[in-house]
């Protein structure tokens, strides 16, 4: 990432809303988990890089478990902690066995989640 990349991105963040900042930890998590899973795939193994790739996403997941509101968020909010530590459970036995296989599973829970969220960010922006 040049300079100029990393300041854009730096200003992205400070001056995103809090629904944009979940669509880009969301972004980020799927971008992770992709190029781990095609690293591992292709035989590209580097143990430190693919190591640190998942654990970057681990804490991103976590990041979205401990943002939910429990009391506002009810039944959703129960489902979507199910699937984050289903998502970070997997992320940690790929991680052990250097395998790619459950970042598929993790990967599509991501881009479903993403997908749903893109309506609420929509919907939150519309009524800014």
């Amino acid at each position: 990432m040049t300079g100029a990349q990393a300041i854009y991105q730096s200003h992205s963040v400070v001056t995103a809303g809090p629904a944009r900042l979940v669509g880009m930890l969301y972004e980020k998590a799927i971008e992770l988990c992709d190029t781990a899973a095609e690293d591992l795939r292709a035989g590209v193994f580097d143990p430190s890089a693919i190591h640190e790739m998942l654990t970057r996403t681990q804490r991103i997941v976590l990041e979205l478990e401990l943002a939910l509101d429990h009391d506002r968020g009810g039944d959703i909010s129960v489902s979507l902690a199910s699937l984050y530590e289903f998502c970070r459970a997997r992320l940690v036995e790929a991680n052990v066995a250097k395998d790619f296989r459950p970042l598929a599973d993790v990967g599509q829970v991501l881009r479903d989640l993403r997908e749903a969220w893109d309506v609420v960010e929509c919907e939150v922006e519309g009524a800014a």
